[in-house]
């Protein structure tokens, strides 16, 4: 997606796996990208990525075109099991906005692992560790979105009488600096004002869900569960922030999509996408293949461009889930 102009973003659990190829796509691209992650080794290695090669590449990229560049990238540990600490992210995150205060997308996509319940652990032992580890998925994977959002609300939203603002025309084929310039006698012409200027557009929040939100194997009750509710948190709010603010919300179900290349170990490893997959794992989706980030990608970014869709359920599991499954 390369649009007139940069986005501002916020993305939690930037630092590994869906949220990590979200992170690097979005900065590559131009956009301006601020995420969240409680993993410090991890996301220090996400930030050294960003300003080694993903930054240099996209500036590279924009000189050669005649743009000017864009990117700007931001980065914060932060426990979103801690409310304060969400109170002190999102005050980071305005300071990134700069002086329009304006956030275009919000990503709901962390969640703590694993899907099952720690250390082989099952629902029904005597142990403790059960409703902590049930508490943390929860905090992380529910109430953090929840409160992001509503936080982030006078970020994404745009004042009805907020005035229009130039929209730039970042196109590298117009030559220059890629804006196309209109001549003072246009700019006075009401005939021609909705060509040269635009009222800024209230920002969107994508929530990240699962098909195991729907489908379930032994031991998946906290992912499960706090899957499925970010999809009846996706709904709600679609319909409170639409009414109120003309903010859309949408969520993304994806299926099984192969990050065992987005972290850390795997780039020491120089691991490669299709590491670690064999052709029945291929065979098993009617699509021919197992999930890409770029599969989510691609759904993130028609959600951000698609003004009349909020409120809905993007499945992206390679059609996995309208399979009929019989025993062997």
């Amino acid at each position: 997606m390369s649009p007139k102009s940069p986005l501002t973003m916020l993305i939690t659990g930037g630092a590994r796996g869906i949220g990590r190829g979200l992170v690097r796509h979005f900065v590559q691209s131009g956009h301006r990208v601020f995420t969240l992650d409680s993993d410090l080794e991890e996301l220090q290695n996400t930030v050294s990525l960003a300003l080694k090669q993903w930054i240099p590449e996209a500036e590279s990229r924009d000189r050669n075109s005649g743009i000017k560049p864009l990117t700007r990238f931001a980065a914060l540990t932060v426990d979103l099991k801690d409310r304060g600490a969400i109170i002190d992210a999102v005050g980071s995150v305005a300071q990134f906005c700069g002086e329009n205060g304006k956030l275009d997308v919000l990503i709901n996509n962390a969640m703590p692992g694993p899907h099952t319940w720690s250390d082989g652990r099952v629902m029904e032992d005597a142990d403790a560790a059960i409703m902590v580890e049930w508490d943390e998925k929860v905090q992380v994977g529910l109430t953090a979105p929840f409160q992001l959002s509503r936080l982030c609300v006078p970020l994404l939203k745009v004042d009805e009488d907020e005035p229009s603002v130039p929209n730039p025309q970042l196109n590298p084929e117009e030559g220059g600096d890629g804006v196309q310039e209109t001549s003072k006698e246009a700019e006075r012409d009401p005939a021609t004002m909705t060509n040269t200027k635009t009222k800024q557009k209230p920002g969107c929040i994508i929530n990240i869900s699962s098909t195991r939100a729907h489908q379930s194997e032994p031991d998946h009750e906290a992912y499960s569960a706090v899957k499925a509710g970010l999809l009846g948190l996706t709904q709600s709010l679609s319909i409170s922030l639409g009414q109120r603010h003309n903010i859309r919300v949408n969520a993304i179900i994806p299926g099984w999509i192969h990050v065992g290349n987005e972290n850390r170990k795997a780039d020491a490893e120089k691991k490669q996408w299709v590491d670690g997959l064999t052709r029945e794992d291929m065979n098993w989706h009617p699509a021919g293949r197992v999930g890409k980030v770029e599969d989510i990608i691609k759904t993130v970014e028609f959600l951000i461009e698609s003004e009349f869709v909020t409120g809905e359920e993007i499945r992206v599991d390679g059609g996995v889930g309208r399979r009929m499954v019989y025993p062997e």
